[in-house]
């Protein structure tokens, strides 16, 4: 759907016999580490050290959102495994982490359940036939699946409606953070799935996700009772994201937020959902001080 920018699927992973993450000690940290990255080798993944990565490399997978701050943050003992499709992480919150990001939810549980199936014939994870995955945070405990999606949601942004958006269904409960309030964006994260099994959990989140979208539509068109005003704010933004010479990431997502309430109220028919999602992901990685470099990728998007 045209708001959501990516999905994320990760499976949360420890072994059995080995303490949690907080209470483990550095010689255990040693050893789940080497299983790990043995594991993601023979698994077709290519995985070592944080601390053999060079401090650009780190870097670059944090801008990416492969890696988190935190993770980065302590680099002793830390590994990072990918193929082309998946990312694993070893020694973080969990022993093992796997993960995979795509538009679709169900394509990204496709690529992280592929990879989770290979490590699980290879790992002992710890496991309780009557709970299910176990870890050190009581929400994940069942089948260790946590799902994530960046949407953009301008129009319920302008109209301070996001706080009104129901935090769950069936019992499921979402979280939803912002993370640029120009634009409208926001994360949205399931909290504990403890009861419920990953297809239903996709299909939940899913459903919880696409209804966020629908909301997001209907106050579309309430802002579309002023044709003149939507369709001069596309117009606008998309004349300066062609003629500018620099320009700061969080006027973008700004002018972004405004193009795509427009395509939503179905009153611009030239720009599309497809090139929001293609400008976002070409300017996630620019340093937020890089405005001229900014101002040249962007001009490309909308003519």
């Amino acid at each position: 759907m045209s708001n959501i920018l990516w999905t994320k699927v990760k499976f949360c992973r420890n072994l059995k016999g080995v303490m949690f993450s907080g209470k483990i000690t550095s010689e255990s940290q040693e050893d789940v580490l080497k299983l790990g990255l043995d594991a993601c080798s023979s698994c077709g993944l290519k995985g070592e050290s944080i601390e053999a990565l060079s401090d650009k490399v780190i870097n670059n997978l944090i801008a990416s959102g492969k890696l988190e701050n935190d993770f980065a943050s302590s680099l002793v003992n830390k590994g990072y495994a990918s193929n082309d499709e998946t990312n694993v992480k070893i020694n973080g919150k969990n022993h093992i982490e796997i993960m995979a990001k795509d538009l679709n939810l169900y394509d990204a549980y496709s690529k992280a359940k592929k990879i989770d199936k290979q490590l699980c014939n290879k790992l002992h994870f710890a496991y309780s036939d009557k709970y299910g995955f176990l870890g050190p945070d009581i929400k994940n405990i069942g089948s260790g699946m946590q799902i994530s999606a960046m949407v953009m949601l301008p129009a319920l942004t302008k109209l301070n409606a996001v706080r009104d958006l129901p935090k769950s269904n069936d019992k499921l409960i979402f979280n939803i953070k912002p993370i640029d309030l120009q634009s409208g964006i926001y994360l949205i994260t399931t909290g504990a799935t403890l009861g419920y099994g990953e297809k239903q959990i996709c299909e939940l989140t899913s459903a919880y996700i696409n209804n966020v979208v629908k909301c997001e539509i209907e106050m579309c068109k309430n802002l579309a009772k002023d044709e003149l005003e939507v369709l001069d704010k596309c117009l606008r933004a998309k004349a300066i994201i062609n003629s500018c010479m620099k320009i700061n990431i969080d006027e973008l997502n700004n002018l972004i937020g405004d193009i795509l309430i427009a395509i939503n109220c179905g009153l611009e028919k030239d720009a599309t959902s497809e090139q929001i999602i293609k400008l976002i992901n070409c300017t996630k990685d620019v340093k937020a001080s890089d405005n001229e470099y900014l101002a040249k990728i962007i001009k490309k998007y909308f003519k």
